[in-house]
């Protein structure tokens, strides 16, 4: 399931970070200036890459990985 820890941009951990936090898209996409159907196609990328099938996998694997603290 869990595929070797691909490199992520500072743009997709800092996403990664704010979903942590409990951001939504449309306060991530605020935040970072991006459009909400932008943070969410990253999101949707970011889960195809791991083969996660929620964000909270994600989020649990970026943890763990030390991608983020």
């Amino acid at each position: 399931m869990y595929k070797n820890t691909p490199i992520l941009s500072t743009r997709e951990r800092r996403i990664i970070e704010l979903m942590a936090e409990g951001c939504t898209a449309e306060t991530i996409g605020n935040q970072m200036n991006l459009s909400t159907s932008e943070v969410q196609q990253r999101i949707q990328k970011m889960l195809q890459k791991q083969g996660f099938e929620s964000t909270y996998q994600l989020i649990s694997w970026a943890f763990r990985e030390a991608i983020i603290t």
